[in-house]
């Protein structure tokens, strides 16, 4: 793409001429916070106006209680309705790619699209797709992807810069080569297969029918209570009590951040009892409180967090079970 002076967040008008409105700041070498009210599903839409005022004047979050002000520096965008990404991760012990094999076997070959990534793995990255409007999307495909979508989550995109690597984002075209954003009307369309398995929804006949994720939903978290009842309960081995290290560090971020990166830090900690790991039992018992005692008093009340907490398990309890980890070997 075309460079900009300034720092990434500069770009985005180039991004807007594209046909990409929901162009957001974030700060400097971070993936979040993003302005308040331009996210979720009730999220505004930013004008020319707040581009030009986050460019001159910055803006402003609550961090416990308090307002902070951020540099618009990195770039992120905020997908429509009708786009969803697939976010692949492929490094370290996450192997998204071989979810995406599995997922590939069942369902069919995906159109080749581009993707956004800091890595240089040749498989990490979100990869972008057009899907019709107006259907109900899960947030996770499987083990390490997450789907990126309206409501849920935005994208990092080029020139932006990782905030633990400090490697720059780049656009990747399905032959492995860089190459400039896309325009989002020439994304390829997510094949009906995938779409139908994704939403339960029968998008050549329009009507829902009983396959897909939702509707696992249910017999899937009545499954997740009974697996969680049987977890392990004895000395954790040293792999879970790392990933319980993670998980209490992010249940105390005091950025705005604790709610989703203690979701994630919780769903890592049950991916490892379902590849075997032991001990997972009184590490969950052990993190609830810690998360509580965070976000308690932004959220009414001791109880509405707990309930939070039990949330967090349960879903992510589901997941596991639906998404068992890919069998490499």
């Amino acid at each position: 793409m075309t460079a900009a002076a300034g720092p990434p967040f500069a770009t985005a008008e180039i991004y807007r001429t594209l046909g990409w409105t929901g162009t957001l700041p974030l700060p400097p070498a971070a993936k979040f916070p993003p302005p308040a009210g331009f996210t979720g599903h009730d999220g505004k839409w930013p004008d020319p106006d707040d581009l030009a005022q986050w460019r001159s004047l910055g803006y402003a979050t609550k961090v416990s209680g308090e307002l902070v002000q951020h540099v618009a520096s990195n770039l992120a965008l905020r997908f429509p309705p009708n786009m969803i990404g697939f976010d692949v991760d492929e490094y370290g012990d996450k192997h998204g790619g071989g979810t995406m094999r599995l997922l590939r076997d069942k369902l069919g070959e995906l159109p080749p699209t581009v993707r956004s990534t800091s890595r240089r793995s040749g498989v990490s990255g979100i990869y972008l797709y057009r899907v019709p409007g107006g259907l109900t999307w899960p947030t996770e495909l499987g083990a390490n992807v997450e789907i990126i979508q309206y409501g849920h989550r935005y994208a990092v995109v080029a020139p932006s810069v990782h905030d633990k690597t400090g490697e720059t984002y780049r656009w990747i075209a399905a032959d492995g080569t860089p190459t400039k954003p896309p325009v989002p009307g020439m994304l390829p369309e997510l094949p009906i297969a995938w779409v139908d398995y994704l939403t339960g929804t029968d998008t050549v006949n329009g009507s829902t029918r009983p396959t897909g994720h939702r509707a696992r939903t249910r017999e899937g978290h009545k499954a997740a209570r009974e697996w969680l009842r049987g977890l392990d309960q004895g000395e954790p081995c040293r792999w879970v009590g790392r990933v319980t290290a993670d998980a209490l560090a992010a249940t105390r971020r005091e950025d705005g951040a604790a709610y989703d990166a203690t979701r994630d830090a919780v769903l890592a900690l049950l991916r490892t009892a379902e590849q075997g790991h032991v001990g997972v039992g009184p590490m969950l018992v052990k993190i609830r409180p810690a998360y509580v005692a965070t976000v308690a008093a932004d959220r009414g009340g001791a109880a509405v967090a707990e309930g939070e907490f039990d949330r967090f398990a349960e879903g992510g309890a589901a997941k596991v079970l639906d998404t068992p980890t890919p069998d490499l070997e």
